[in-house]
Parts: C-alpha cells; sequence; structure tokens
C-alpha cells in the first residue's frame, strides 16, 4: 500500500543511497521550521514519503501540526474499494498516530465502519486527545460500495473521551448517537458540528446542554422519534444553523448570536420559539406559508474576529434563499462586509432584509455628512455587490427618508437591474418621518428602472 507505510521499513530499502542525498541535499540544511512549512503543502501521504529522502527528513514528518487520513483513498484500486484493504489501511493509521511526536493542530480521519465495530476509532480519538492533544478533530464514517448494517453507524464510545481542555472543535458525520456519555462534561468544547447524525431529541439536547461553551453549533441532524422539544439555550453561542426533520417544537435562546442559518425546520412557526437579542429582525422565516431557508447576520460583529476563535464564519453555513442583516452605512467595514457576502451568492436570492441602524449623525439633508468613505462608494460606476446579484424582493426598516447614504443605496438597487420584484420600504407612525419617508419613496419611483416590473412600495 501506498499510504501511511512504516517509514522504518521504507528506509531499509533506501539505506545505500541516503549518505549520497545527504551531501547534495540543500534543502536539509534549512531550519526545521522552513522543512516543515514544506511539508504542510503536501498531503499527510506525500509527508510521510519523504522520510527516504535523508536521515534529516527521516522523522521530520512526525512534527507536522494537521495529519489527514482519508481510507477512501488506500482502499481502493481503480476506483473500487477493497474491503481486505480495511484491517491493514487501519493498523498503518495507527503506527502513524503512534509515531507522531508532540501534539497535533488539526486531525481529520475518514474512515469505513469497521473501525466503528472493531473499536479502532475509540482507541484513535482516546489517543488524538489525551495523548495528542488534538485541537481540531474531524470524523467522518463512509462506507463506499460496502453493505452497512445499522449498528455500523453507531458510535459507541466511553464517558467523556471527548473531555479534554486542548480540544476546542468536533466535527462528526455520519453517525448514529444511541447516548451522549461521550460528551459529558465537555465545557472545553467552542465549536461543534454534527452532520447527518441520527439520534433521539434527548439525545441531542444531552449533547448541547454538556458543551455550555459553544460558539459555534453547526446542526444537520435526524429525529427517530420526530415527538419531541429540541431546546438551544446557550449564552456564548455566536453562530447557529439548523437543520432537521420533523420536530414538534423548536426553541433557541442566545444572547450573543451573530448568525443564525436555518436550512430546514418542519415544524409550525409558533412551535418555534426565538429569542436573539442581537438578531432583531422584522421579517418572519415562514413567508408565504412555509419556511424559507434563511440566514440572519448581525453584521457589526462579524465573527471573523479572531478573539472568538471563529475565523471563517460564513464557511460554517450555507448561504441560503433569503439574508437579514443590520447595516450602518456610516461605518464603511460594514458596507464591505455585506458587499462581500452578497457578492458570493451564487443563487438567485429570495429575499434580503436589511435594517438600517440609527445614527442621527448619519449624512442627512443640509448636513455634511461624516460617512466620506461611502459617499466615494455610492460614486462608484460598478454595481453594488457585483453585476451578477439578484433579489426578488428587498425589505428595507429604518429607512428615514432623509438620509443620503441610505437613498443611494436603495437608488442604486432600484437602477442597476439587482431587484427583480420588489423594493418594501417599512412606513413610521410618526407623521413627519412617513412624509419623509414617502417623499424618498416618490423619488425612487421616479428613477430609470433596471427591471421595468420593480415595483417600489411602503409598508
Amino acid at each position: 500500500m501506498s499510504l501511511l507505510q512504516n517509514e522504518s521499513s521504507i528506509l531499509s530499502n533506501q539505506r545505500v543511497s541516503i549518505d549520497a542525498i545527504d551531501n547534495a541535499d540543500q534543502i536539509c540544511k534549512l531550519p526545521n521550521d522552513m522543512l516543515l512549512k514544506i511539508l504542510s503543502e503536501l498531503s499527510t501521504e506525500e509527508a510521510i514519503k519523504t522520510c527516504v529522502l535523508s536521515k534529516r527528513w527521516m522523522d521530520t514528518w512526525k512534527e507536522m501540526s494537521n495529519l489527514c487520513f482519508d481510507m477512501r483513498k488506500t482502499i481502493t484500486i481503480n476506483g473500487i474499494v477493497l474491503p481486505q484493504l480495511l484491517d491493514r489501511a487501519a493498523q498503518l493509521m495507527t503506527q502513524v498516530i503512534n509515531n507522531h511526536n508532540g501534539h497535533l493542530e488539526t486531525c481529520i480521519i475518514f474512515h469505513y465502519s469497521n473501525q466503528l465495530e472493531d473499536g479502532t476509532l475509540a482507541s484513535w480519538i482516546q489517543s488524538l486527545t489525551s495523548v495528542k492533544h488534538t485541537k481540531n478533530l474531524i470524523l467522518a464514517n463512509f462506507n463506499g460500495h460496502l453493505v452497512p448494517t445499522i449498528e455500523a453507524y453507531v458510535l459507541n464510545l466511553s464517558p467523556e473521551i471527548f473531555y479534554h481542555p486542548k480540544l476546542r472543535t468536533l466535527s462528526l458525520y455520519q453517525y448514529i448517537l444511541q447516548d451522549a456519555h461521550a460528551f459529558n462534561n465537555c465545557r472545553n468544547l467552542k465549536h461543534l458540528e454534527l452532520l447527518q447524525i441520527f439520534a433521539e431529541i434527548g439525545v441531542f439536547n444531552e449533547v448541547i446542554l454538556s458543551c455550555p461553551s459553544l460558539e459555534v453549533l453547526i446542526l444537520q441532524i435526524f429525529f427517530f422519534n420526530p415527538s419531541g422539544h429540541l431546546k438551544i439555550d446557550h449564552k456564548n453561542l455566536r453562530i447557529l444553523s439548523i437543520s432537521c426533520n420533523q420536530i414538534d417544537s423548536i426553541e433557541v435562546r442566545a444572547t450573543r448570536l451573530d448568525i443564525l442559518s436555518i436550512e430546514n425546520i418542519p415544524c409550525e412557526s409558533d412551535k418555534v420559539v426565538l429569542e436573539i437579542p442581537r438578531l432583531p429582525f422584522g421579517r418572519n422565516y415562514w413567508v408565504a406559508g412555509r419556511l424559507f431557508p434563511h440566514t440572519s447576520i448581525n453584521i457589526s460583529c462579524p465573527p471573523q474576529n479572531e478573539r472568538s476563535g471563529m475565523a471563517r464564519p460564513l464557511n460554517n453555513v450555507t448561504l441560503l434563499a433569503s439574508l437579514s442583516v443590520s447595516l450602518d452605512l456610516k461605518n464603511p467595514r460594514e458596507v464591505e462586509v455585506l458587499r462581500k457576502m452578497l457578492a458570493v451568492w451564487t443563487e438567485k436570492m429570495i429575499e434580503l432584509e436589511i435594517s438600517f441602524k440609527n445614527n442621527n449623525s448619519l449624512g442627512e439633508e443640509g448636513e455634511s455628512s461624516k460617512g466620506g468613505a461611502n459617499n466615494k462608494l455610492w460614486e462608484k460606476a460598478e454595481p453594488f455587490p457585483n453585476a451578477d446579484f439578484r433579489v426578488d424582493t428587498i425589505w428595507m426598516h429604518n429607512f428615514s427618508g432623509s438620509n443620503k447614504e441610505q437613498f443611494a443605496l436603495a437608488s442604486r438597487f432600484v437602477m442597476q437591474k439587482t431587484v427583480m420584484k420588489k423594493m418594501m420600504i417599512k412606513t413610521s407612525f410618526d407623521k413627519k418621518k412617513k412624509k419623509r419617508i414617502e417623499a424618498a419613496v416618490a423619488k425612487l419611483k421616479e428613477l430609470p428602472k433596471g427591471n421595468k416590473e420593480l415595483s417600489i412600495e411602503c409598508f
């Protein structure tokens, strides 16, 4: 087998040429940090093979901070899965883990169900957490053309196996959880992804409750029995993405949540409780009687802030059918974050909800605007966010009617073919504000429309 071969056995066939290579190899004279940098650009398989290059390279791979094992590559020949290779592949992976020196930043394991049933996966996890002090652990269960039983998906682990002070991120793919014992006392976890995981609702509640320090929670889960109540109550949670099958009710209470992504919740709207003070949006997730996949983002606190330990927030959620954002047009960074988010939207968006933040110092008519950077932004010739972005309906809240930046943004959406069907602008109960808003809407209606069918209305 080519992957993860025992480096000592490889060396035994190469010793005659090692001394000659040593004399000619100038790369070996580089500092160890530079060699590890080179290895970091290789796959784990390729990095281990470098042990045959020279004495200098023999043990260098053992200090790598990241390992990735993919059994889908090691037990196939010409695309055909060979089950007889499973045990040997698992032995070699065990050998590599045991021979590695020091601690790991990240370890990724794509394995087959055999390692679940014979306890091999449990031993890997124990070594990776307790011995290697792995910070980020990703485990995925695959079966290819093999015919597994239900038992082949059961993640049967010892209590507290995922508890270790160094373990921060855990991602699990395609398992059955019969209980939550493996997550007992997991105050260490900051980031948890449960992808295509099957369990009873009570088990999911226990898992979530056992991880009180979570800042990121990604759920693509399936309930054996949809009768029950899923509860998520975390004061530290910053990102939450939910997709599940039928369920009676869901409750989310998260005072610091900045990103909420709902892909699928087959549940009556009155059975979903969302208490998320940092995402105070007016639109309902249930539009026209059905649930739209939706993402709400507190754009003023994007979790790419390294302080929160979440450097890639939008990679954790799916860009869905509708988006809600709260935006300060005086803040160039927030405007740029919105532009980048919309620019990567590959499909036509159904709804975009923008809630403008109240800021009395922001660009009122007759006043000098303090948002000079944004004035230059709206003067640019290219469309915002780009020429390809399309949305059926835009909803605007807190539209003042006299704010120049708000009017400029709305004008660009009207004229550049961005909005396909409707622009809906919320009016005010205050008579003076209502009059200003209606006057601004009248001006927007007079602009040349990118789409002739576009209607601009107050609500």
